[in-house]
């Protein structure tokens, strides 16, 4: 009789601690705020993002997480492959974004002190967003939200998709787009 109440109360704590494992290991990373520190690079590469609360191991921002590139000077950040995803973009001073490839897609506000270029790839954004100016040479411009673009921009290539707004507010040269 004691051997099975001994065996019946370790699979239950066997059961236990799986559950409340699983409990932890399933629930929802905490959104975090991700700041360029990379200078001139590409975002695919994990040292050149800083997070609060650090990310242990060092990662990507992802779902949920905010970025923010606010360094010296006109760094240009691009986003050359992979499918990743974002909370908000927030660009600051001259730096820069460009999409040369994969999928950036920004879930809620994206804003761009400086200009935006696009030449391969999908830039998604789906909240509203400002840009100072926009270059689009190639790939896809897409999503579900108002992007008012302020200065002087240029249409070369590429395509506009989705059913969201682009507002040029100042002059917009456009190539032949067939």
């Amino acid at each position: 009789m004691r051997s099975s109440f001994r065996r019946s109360l370790f699979a239950s704590l066997v059961a236990l601690a799986f559950a409340a494992f699983a409990m932890i290991t399933s629930a929802p990373a905490s959104a975090a705020t991700f700041n360029w520190a990379g200078g001139t690079s590409f975002w695919d590469i994990v040292t050149n993002w800083s997070s609060n609360p650090p990310a242990n191991p060092p990662a990507l921002p992802g779902l949920g997480d905010d970025v923010v590139i606010n360094l010296a000077g006109a760094q240009t950040v691009t986003h050359r492959l992979g499918n990743d995803t974002v909370n908000s973009i927030e660009i600051d001073g001259a730096n820069m974004l460009a999409v040369t490839g994969g999928v950036l897609t920004v879930a809620n506000s994206f804003s761009a002190a400086a200009t935006t270029t696009l030449s391969a790839g999908t830039l998604t954004l789906n909240g509203i967003s400002t840009m100072a100016s926009l270059t689009l040479s190639g790939g896809t411009l897409g999503g579900t939200g108002t992007v008012t673009v302020a200065g002087p921009s240029l249409w070369l290539a590429g395509t506009q998709t989705g059913t969201g707004t682009t507002v040029y507010s100042s002059a917009l040269a456009a190539s032949a787009l067939l």
